[in-house]
């Protein structure tokens, strides 16, 4: 696991620099919006696994999740104030300060992301307070995956599948208005529409065990794996997806199928493995302050965009 986290958190760097965008927009396309997309989901995935599995079978304890939402929030706030120069500098050079500014504080408010990627702690922490909530109200676990499915899959037809819909219906048909509204309080991927599904995910496998072997969840990833990339050839080649905000119904399968094989292959300890444990968090912190620092030497020194 610790392995695939340092890989995800590669996948991160290369879902926000889109190095291939200067070779080929479609090759950019495949990475930045397909392989990559699947960074954010596995690391929901891990922290519901370990949340869960410090709690009892069917409990969910306030002090556990406390201390959770505690450590994250520090990192959260430490975070962002390192990332203050950099927001502070990008709002002076826009040209319009004051619109700049406002969409910076709104994105802070209601998305916590004072920059892009802050949103997954943000998200990780009112994701964990949803699970608590759900289970205080008496809904079950399975109960709460399912209810997770539904909020992951409309948005999921509102922007991957925008095309299918915006062809066969007018724009005045019920199921048009409806997906319509859906991109407006939606976002393909936000604590609602991942956040909660992907650590409901990690919490029922760190409840319950796995009873596949390991050769059966490699077959599952293989095919899960082709069945994703085809999925998303399919929304690329036939312009169905709606903006930037595309995500896929099987990449919730392949990255369901990735974890577990994650947790099932036995690797020889080595001290390799916590290096990179702490790494994977530190590059998904550090990075859009690599990315503004080198894209800005790359053009005031190379006259490179």
């Amino acid at each position: 696991m610790d392995v695939f986290k340092w890989v995800m958190a590669i996948l991160v760097v290369m879902l926000h620099a889109c190095p291939l965008l200067d070779i080929s927009e479609l090759a950019n396309y495949y990475s930045s919006k397909g392989i990559t997309r699947i960074a954010v989901p596995y690391f929901f995935v891990v922290s519901g696994f370990f949340l869960f599995r410090k709690m009892p079978k069917g409990i969910f304890e306030w002090d556990i999740l406390k201390r959770y939402c505690v450590r994250l929030g520090k990192i959260y706030i430490a975070w962002g104030t390192i990332y203050l120069p950099m927001v502070m500098w990008q709002i002076y050079r826009s040209d319009d300060s004051l619109h700049a500014f406002l969409v910076v504080v709104r994105d802070t408010i209601f998305q916590g992301a004072l920059v892009y990627h802050l949103w997954y702690l943000y998200a990780s922490i009112l994701a964990a307070l949803s699970l608590y909530f759900l289970f205080r109200s008496g809904m079950h676990l399975r109960s709460i995956l399912l209810l997770g499915l539904l909020l992951y899959m409309i948005p999921v037809a509102a922007y991957s599948y925008h095309g299918i819909y915006a062809y066969f219906f007018s724009d005045n048909n019920i199921l048009t208005i409806f997906l319509s509204y859906c991109q407006h309080f939606f976002r393909a991927s936000n604590l609602w529409t991942i956040g909660v599904l992907y650590m409901a995910v990690g919490g029922f496998f760190g409840w319950y065990k796995v009873r596949y072997s390991q050769k059966l969840l490699a077959i599952f990833a293989v095919v899960s794996f082709l069945a994703y990339i085809a999925e998303t050839v399919f929304l690329q080649q036939f312009d169905l997806y709606y903006r930037a905000n595309n995500s896929s119904y099987i990449m919730f399968v392949f990255v369901s199928c990735l974890f577990l094989l994650s947790i099932k292959v036995k690797l020889k300890d080595n001290y390799l493995y916590k290096i990179l444990r702490e790494q994977s968090l530190f590059i998904y912190l550090v990075h859009p302050w690599f990315l503004f620092i080198c894209s800005g030497i790359a053009k005031k020194l190379l006259g490179m965009e």
